[in-house]
């Protein structure tokens, strides 16, 4: 195994890159809902909580 220095170092830009895609995604999200409410966004909601639990459980391994 790598030392943790050196995964850190990487899981932390991508941990950043992914916060990034979420709080845009979430942003886009509000946006489209106000004006229409529709089926897909209840899916892409239970896919970012899943992704987001999945991301907080490989940074608590760090």
């Amino acid at each position: 195994m790598a030392k943790k220095s050196d995964i850190t170092k990487k899981e932390k830009y991508v941990f950043c890159s992914v916060v990034g895609i979420l709080l845009l995604f979430v942003y886009m999200q509000f946006f489209v809902v106000s004006v229409q409410n529709s089926i897909f966004w209840y899916g892409a909601e239970a896919g970012i909580i899943v992704l987001l639990a999945f991301v907080i459980s490989r940074w608590k391994h760090l």
